[in-house]
């Protein structure tokens, strides 16, 4: 008896289940599978990253975020380490020992620098970095030489002696050159660095391990300051260039140094240290939530098959499509503002491409149901209508023309649809 009760119950359910899974609703849903597995397609292959950057640029000129305030760039228009010119080395060890003296936090010197051909000079900077102790950390870089090959520029151990060192690496880029991502630290001959962006933040991460880089923050409100300033700057001076008392110091070289220019947002032609230094900022502010591609894919596609499913009719369906649409601009200034990044690009195309299935789709329908030559609807059109208004009862009265093909060959084309 619990059977038959429970088989009573379950045979609409299945009935409903197969009405469900007929005619347009299986057709939408089969649309919905095809475009995910096209949109999967063109993830595998990276097809769309050219307009996940340009995302990635629009976000970066929404959010307009202030950095921290605790990281001073102190900048120099000139090569400070070219060796045919050796008192550029003193200036910077006067420089330093200015910020000692005004008891900066730490200092990484991002110069490498190799011996020159004035050993005084070269022995003045190596006492001036000795003499920050701990505080002072050298970068060495990874650099992309003229042929394209990798190139390592490391600070000469009879400058740096056994001073620390962190890796900055300017060949992980994107194929447009841009920064995105980058990595917590690097393998050098076997030995495990950090990188100049998580030292700046303090952070250690898992070898490997990678995180995005927030360029949220405004550029014009990073602290500045020179290394003429410091070195000039005497004792008895009321002022000084900017406040570096417990902050933590990037020494690098301005954009006039040809060999020092990267592309961030916003300014293609910026200081390299100013990529570390955006990372820094990223690490120390926390925005390193990332929701990758592929989950937003799912996501998007999900919620097109529940709006599918769920909607009981055209309008309603059409609502959720539109509220579909409207997410992606939302979630990208909204991911901006809050410092994340959401890759929207896939899901952009999986409803682009859904779209161009459904158009693809009407098109054809309207062409079975309309007359080529006459350009009248034909009686699928009105059996279409009938169903799509829900009509249960009524007449309707065909009327046959005999030698259709015949009559209709005596007209002209202007009269044939009349």
């Amino acid at each position: 008896m619990g059977a038959q009760s429970l088989s009573k119950l379950a045979r609409p359910m299945l009935l409903r289940g197969r009405s469900l899974f007929r005619g347009r609703l299986l057709e939408r849903l089969r649309h919905v599978v095809w475009a995910g597995l096209l949109t999967l397609g063109l993830y595998s292959v990276m097809l769309l990253q050219p307009l996940e950057d340009f995302l990635r640029l629009f976000e970066s000129r929404v959010a307009d975020r202030s950095p921290s305030g605790e990281v001073v760039f102190v900048t120099s228009d000139e090569a400070l380490n070219d060796p045919r010119t050796p008192e550029n080395r003193i200036e910077l060890a006067k420089a330093l020992d200015e910020l000692d003296r005004q008891g900066v936090g730490k200092v990484f010197l991002d110069i490498p620098f190799n011996a020159s051909g004035d050993a005084a000079a070269d022995e003045t900077l190596a006492r001036a970095i000795a003499d920050l102790g701990p505080r002072l950390t050298l970068v060495d870089r990874f650099v992309e030489g003229t042929g394209g090959e990798r190139l390592w520029r490391s600070t000469s151990p009879t400058i740096g002696g056994s001073t620390t060192r962190v890796v900055s690496d300017e060949t992980d880029r994107n194929w447009l050159e841009f920064a995105w991502e980058l990595a917590y630290g690097y393998e050098v001959d076997g030995r495990w660095y950090r990188s100049f962006g998580a030292a700046i933040a303090g952070v250690e991460g898992k070898p490997g391990s990678r995180f995005p880089v927030d360029y949220g923050f405004s550029y014009d409100q990073i602290p500045l300051g020179s290394v003429a300033a410091f070195a000039t700057l005497d004792q008895t001076a009321s002022s000084i260039p900017v406040e570096v008392t417990g902050k933590t110091v990037v020494i690098g070289h301005t954009n006039q140094v040809q060999a020092s220019i990267q592309k961030i947002p916003g300014k293609f032609g910026a200081p390299a240290s100013y990529i570390d230094i955006y990372a820094g900022e990223t690490l120390k502010a926390g925005n390193t939530r990332w929701m990758k591609g592929v989950t937003t894919l799912s996501i998007f596609a999900v919620a097109l098959f529940l709006a599918i499913l769920l909607s009981s009719s055209r309008h309603q369906r059409w609502a959720a499509y539109g509220a579909l649409v409207i997410a992606c601009p939302i979630l990208t200034i909204g991911a901006a503002k809050i410092g994340a990044r959401v890759e929207l690009s896939y899901a952009m195309a999986l409803l682009l491409i859904y779209a161009a299935f459904r158009s693809r789709m009407r098109w054809k329908r309207r062409v079975e149901m309309v007359n080529l030559e006459t350009g009248l609807p034909k009686l699928r059109a009105l059996e279409a209508r009938l169903l799509r208004d829900a009509v249960g009862n009524g007449h309707i009265v065909i009327t046959k023309i005999q030698n259709y093909e015949r009559v209709l060959k005596t007209l002209r084309a202007d009269d044939k649809g009349s």
